[in-house]
This record gives structure tokens, C-alpha cells and sequence, in this order.
């Protein structure tokens, strides 16, 4: 089945995504760790230090697992209105939530993707010291936004066929809903 085949695909780049944030987040510690030690011991501060990490991996640690951690559940959700519904209701209000999001991440995407194309042909550069491109940052906000929106119509698909069929078929689908709904 495609959307089967699409799971597994979204939750292979998510896992490589998240491959490459802890390696994100470990720079920015030794970077700005070794700023402080070059600031303090050495009365000589690395001049790059602020500018790459707010503008490639700060954006790249987001935007690159932001996905991730929606399936995971880490996102701030309110659902105490939808822990009360009966599951069909539940399963009709995330369609409907799913959709909205769904079109919030595409347009996300399509400005990050306008915005990189523009910086990358208009050879656009950070002022400063080091003229740092900025077609990167966009890079990783549209590539971020694509997995999520790609994670969201599989959600949705999958959603809308246990509506259909009142049987879920992707666990994975929506974890914090999926749960709520083996409590009953």
C-alpha cells in the first residue's frame, strides 16, 4: 500500500533528521563552549560564533525535527475537549484540525522554498565580518515544513479511513489521540 510505504519513508528522513540535529545540537555546545573559554581564558572571542549559530544551526535544530516531535507528542497541545469526545467525534475534529495544519505547513514550505531560491540566485549574504549566505537557513525551513506537511496528509489519510472504516490503521498516525483512544 503507498501510504504504508510513505510511513516508513517520512519516519526514515525523520530518524536521519534527528541523526543530524544531535549533531547540530553537539556544535552548538562545543562552539559556544569553546567562544566562552577564547571570550574569558584568552581575551580573544570567536567573531563567527553568533552569527552561524543563530543562522544555520539554531533554524536547522528546529525546522529539522520539528516533525519528528509532532508524531512524537512533544508539541504543546490542548486537547481536554478531545479526551471528553466519543472517538468518532475525536477522529472528525482532528480531520479538521489535520487539514488546517496541513495547509499552515504547505504555505511555510512554499515561503521558506521562495525565499531560498531568492537568496540562493541573489547570491544574498549575512553583513558582517564573514558574508555567511543565508540560502541555508531557508534550506532547512522549507525542507522542515515539506516532512511535517508530508507527515500530516499520511496522518490525515490514515485518520479519514478509520473514520471509514472505525478501526485504526497506522498506530503511528497520531500518538497522542491513539493512545486516548485505547483508554476507552
Amino acid at each position: 500500500m503507498i501510504l504504508l510505504w510513505l510511513l516508513r519513508v517520512v519516519s526514515l528522513v525523520e530518524k536521519v533528521a534527528r541523526f543530524l540535529t544531535a549533531i547540530m545540537m553537539m556544535l552548538i555546545m562545543l562552539i559556544v563552549a569553546t567562544d566562552v573559554v577564547m571570550r574569558y581564558a584568552f581575551n580573544s572571542p570567536l567573531t563567527w560564533v553568533y552569527d552561524f549559530v543563530s543562522l544555520y544551526l539554531m533554524v536547522g535544530v528546529f525546522f529539522l525535527v520539528i516533525s519528528d516531535a509532532y508524531i512524537s507528542g512533544a508539541h504543546v497541545a490542548i486537547d481536554l475537549l478531545l479526551q471528553h469526545m466519543p472517538a468518532r467525534l475525536r477522529i472528525a475534529a482532528e480531520l479538521a484540525i489535520t487539514a488546517c495544519s496541513v495547509s499552515l505547513f504547505v504555505l511555510i514550505s512554499w515561503a521558506g522554498a521562495v525565499q531560498l531560491v531568492q537568496s540562493f540566485t541573489g547570491n544574498d549574504v549575512l553583513a558582517g565580518r564573514i558574508p555567511w549566505p543565508t540560502w541555508p537557513g531557508y534550506a532547512f525551513i522549507s525542507f522542515g515544513a515539506s516532512l511535517l506537511a508530508i507527515r500530516l496528509v499520511v496522518q490525515f489519510v490514515a485518520r479519514a479511513a478509520s473514520l471509514a472504516t472505525g478501526r485504526t490503521l497506522f498506530p503511528e498516525a497520531s500518538p497522542r489521540m491513539d493512545s486516548a483512544s485505547n483508554a476507552e
